[in-house]
């Protein structure tokens, strides 16, 4: 993605971010604060490349997990369950 005709690289600031996760400015700068996110530093602002993004939030997804390998109880288990 680049910024007009300039070839330079869009960036967002904490609070477009924010908005576009729908999440507080404050998670998002707990998120830099953690180094848990990758972002520029501009002087004294916050930055973030919609690409940098785009990778950390496909390393925040959960994986699928098939319904027979998920118990189908939970609880303690009952006395039956235990005799199998």
């Amino acid at each position: 993605m680049s910024d007009d005709s300039t070839g330079l690289p869009e960036l967002w600031d904490a609070e477009r971010l924010a908005g576009y996760l729908g999440v507080t400015k404050h998670y998002v700068y707990r998120l830099t604060s953690e180094h848990r996110i990758r972002f520029v530093r501009v002087g004294k602002c916050l930055r973030f490349r919609p690409e940098d993004v785009a990778v950390w939030l496909d390393s925040q997804a959960v994986e699928v997990v098939s319904v027979s390998a998920v118990k189908a109880r939970r609880g303690r288990p009952r006395s039956r369950d235990l005799a199998a």
